[in-house]
């Protein structure tokens, strides 16, 4: 049995913290996942996992062996990487997890456009609004829009991303145009769930007021917030990146022109390897040129940050 697919299919087991879940992953066999178990097993002498029929957990001298096995493996993927690099252009599966409001029109055109430019990299995309873990997720690379980037990571800033308040024209006719933030107090808000009314700034000249808070429907997918705001229900807070073509035609309105309730940079967030992998090192490339007409985030999107 090959020792190197054995370290591969107990990385999977550890990760994701289950034999069926990483013989799905792997294509094989429940009962040959558990071969391969037996076999590093056998090699080292030792049990390095404890199972019942609900659980999975490592062993102490699993947990070691996971560790070191990790590390070789990631040596390893890592020299395939710069090996087709040097080989040809970049290839291989680049797995991208990104926020949910990434469904949209010019993100799409720029995926198209990256595939044109490098067809020999096969893309997978995870779009969530919660934050997913790189490195039980098996992720190659993370679009975050964030003020503190995980200090576990290496992030690169691609662009500063703007979140209005917006609203359709019949919406203002039946309710009432507000005219600062002081008047938002009485109207109907569509919020992401983990956004408090309370605690949303809309500043203009660096001057900063909060939403005092009205009737508030939360949900935690952002195409349905956008449905509801279209449907013409209240205000609704989104990413201007994904409102801009509705904006343009009037279909939706800012709930208070010229103001921006917020911003934030969007970095791209990698795991600390040796290196960057080709495949990475591309996207993260072609993301920044790609937006580069939105207010980037300055001299530092020119190089990658630990922080």
């Amino acid at each position: 049995m090959d020792t190197l697919t054995s370290l591969k299919v107990f990385r999977e087991i550890v990760e994701l913290h289950s034999f069926s879940g990483a013989a799905k992953r792997l294509a094989i066999s429940t009962a040959m996942v558990s071969k391969h178990v037996a076999h590093l097993e056998a090699i080292q002498r030792t049990r390095l996992l404890n199972r019942t029929s609900r659980s999975i957990s490592l062993t102490e001298s699993g947990r070691l062996y996971y560790n070191s096995c990790r590390e070789a493996l990631d040596i390893l993927d890592d020299a395939e990487a710069l090996l087709g690099h040097h080989n040809g252009s970049p290839s291989g599966t680049l797995r991208v997890t990104a926020p949910q409001w990434f469904s949209n029109a010019e993100f799409a055109r720029i995926l198209v456009e990256y595939q044109h430019a490098y067809p020999k990299i096969k893309l997978e995309l995870l779009l969530d609004n919660t934050k997913q873990d790189l490195v039980s997720g098996r992720y190659d690379l993370a679009l975050r829009v964030t003020d503190k980037p995980s200090p576990t990571l290496i992030v690169r800033p691609i662009a500063t991303l703007d979140f209005v308040l917006v609203g359709t024209p019949s919406y203002f006719a039946k309710s009432g145009r507000p005219s600062s933030p002081k008047d938002l107090g009485t109207h109907n808000f569509i919020l992401p769930v983990l956004t408090e009314v309370e605690g949303v700034d809309i500043s203009k000249d660096q001057e900063a007021d909060s939403i005092a808070g009205g009737h508030v429907m939360r949900s935690n997918d952002t195409t349905l917030i956008l449905q509801l705001a279209q449907s013409g229900f209240g205000l609704a807070y989104l990413p201007r990146w994904l409102v801009e073509a509705d904006l343009e035609v009037g279909k939706l309105e800012m709930a208070i022109p010229g103001y921006v309730p917020f911003s934030s940079p969007l970095y791209a967030a990698y795991k600390n390897r040796r290196f960057l992998a080709p495949k990475i090192r591309t996207f993260i490339d072609f993301m920044a040129l790609a937006l580069s007409h939105l207010d980037t985030a300055g001299d530092a999107a020119v190089k990658s940050t630990t922080i």
